[in-house]
């Protein structure tokens, strides 16, 4: 089970013996979990062997959708919810981040604009890459955010919005295996946008460790650049994938 169907199960409190049951595990394995997701960020631990619901966890998309209004207020920015911010509205993450992110084709370079209790990036984009969009209301105001799928393709061309690439494989791997699943719209968004290099390179190696499509897999082989490039752009030391000409970091375990 996971922490978000979890508290949606549970009312203002829980017990350790009484999340055992509903966890399907025994007390000592249910005080392992709720412990784990109480470093998360989803739980607080008020007593002994007592949890409440994060004020964190129980954010939800007018939370985001008024965050991003209080942006829009202040800088007029104009663009979309990007990276982990979208990542966690598509469910495709369990991972609690209190900063947003957000695209924006109005600043010339990345920005950060501090809120009341967080922080919002801005990651900068061109006009052009405002496709693969759905509409949020706050109010009367309309809020864009990337769908799953532009999502995907965001964070494996920009690993950085996904919140760095231990966090994007992860997430991959859950857009695999979730019935949202699209590759060829996710390449459609790529072809759209003129991609190219590294994104092929990362889609394509990530595909193959997966058992993913060996059509899709080909398609991103015939389309990667030549040189070798990182599968992490925060480092250039790993060993190197000849196939895909990938430097792969060893301190992260894909």
């Amino acid at each position: 089970m996971k922490p978000r169907e979890f508290l949606s199960t549970i009312g203002s409190s829980i017990t350790v013996a009484d999340a055992a049951p509903i966890l399907q595990t025994t007390q000592a394995a249910a005080t392992k979990i709720l412990s784990r997701w109480t470093k998360q960020g989803w739980l607080e631990r008020v007593g002994q062997g007592l949890y409440v619901a994060s004020p964190i966890s129980s954010s939800d998309v007018s939370t985001i959708s008024g965050e991003f209004a209080l942006v829009t207020d202040i800088i007029g920015i104009e663009g979309y919810i990007c990276g982990w911010s979208a990542l966690s509205h598509h469910g495709v993450t369990e991972q609690i981040f209190i900063n947003l992110s957000l695209a924006s084709f109005k600043w010339p370079r990345y920005k950060e604009v501090r809120l009341k209790k967080s922080k919002c990036c801005i990651f900068k984009i061109s006009s052009k890459d405002a496709i693969g969009l759905e509409i949020l209301w706050y109010q009367d105001k309309k809020i864009f955010i990337s769908d799953i799928h532009k999502t995907i393709m965001d964070i494996l061309a920009h690993p950085l919005w996904g919140g760095g690439l231990f966090h994007v494989v992860d997430c991959f791997r859950n857009y695999l295996s979730s019935t949202d699943c699209n590759i060829n719209q996710v390449l459609k968004y790529a072809e759209g946008l003129n991609i190219i290099g590294v994104f092929y390179k990362r889609l394509g190696y990530l595909l193959e460790i997966n058992n993913g499509n060996q059509a899709h897999i080909d398609h991103c082989y015939a389309r990667k650049t030549s040189g070798y490039s990182p599968l992490d752009p925060k480092t250039k030391k790993g060993k190197l994938n000849t196939r895909w000409q990938l430097i792969i970091p060893e301190h992260i375990k894909i």
